[in-house]
């Protein structure tokens, strides 16, 4: 095993964003002696079906 090795946690956020910059997908992983911690990106929003595209009517106006 190599030599034990402590970050503070701006240190961390910094990995974090230099990853983040190159690849906004990353999964950042952070090996410590009790696990591994793996940061994942945010989810990407999934489009939710608008009601006109599955319902072919139009609305009619009332004024």
């Amino acid at each position: 095993m190599g030599k034990r090795q402590t970050f503070t946690e701006a240190q961390a956020r910094r990995f974090i964003r230099a990853a983040r910059a190159e690849d906004p997908r990353a999964v950042v992983e952070i090996v410590t002696e009790a696990g591994t911690v793996r940061i994942m990106p945010d989810p990407t929003p999934i489009a939710e079906p608008r009601e006109e595209a599955q319902d072919k009517r139009t609305p009619i106006s009332w004024t």
